[in-house]
C-alpha cells in the first residue's frame, strides 16, 4: 500500500487516509489474512476490517484495479 500510494514510510500512512480508502476498494484484498486486515485498517483508520468494509459495500464500490 506504501507504494501504491507512492509513501516514503508506512508509518505516513494515516495521514493519507483517503488515498488509502480509495485504493484499498480497487485492488484485492483475498491475498490477506483478516488478522492483516484488521491490523492495517487498525493502525491506518482506527477501526477494525470489518467496519471498513461495510462502509465501502454501502458506497457500492469494489471496482478492482492492478496494484501491488
Amino acid at each position: 500500500m506504501k507504494n501504491c500510494i507512492g509513501c516514503t514510510y508506512i508509518s505516513d500512512l494515516p495521514r493519507y487516509r483517503y488515498e488509502v480508502w480509495e485504493k484499498m476498494k480497487r485492488i484485492s484484498l483475498d491475498q490477506y489474512t483478516l488478522k492483516q486486515l484488521d491490523d492495517f485498517c487498525e493502525y491506518v483508520f482506527g477501526i477494525r476490517y470489518w467496519m471498513v468494509k461495510q462502509m465501502q459495500e454501502r458506497e457500492g464500490t469494489f471496482e478492482k484495479s492492478e496494484c501491488k
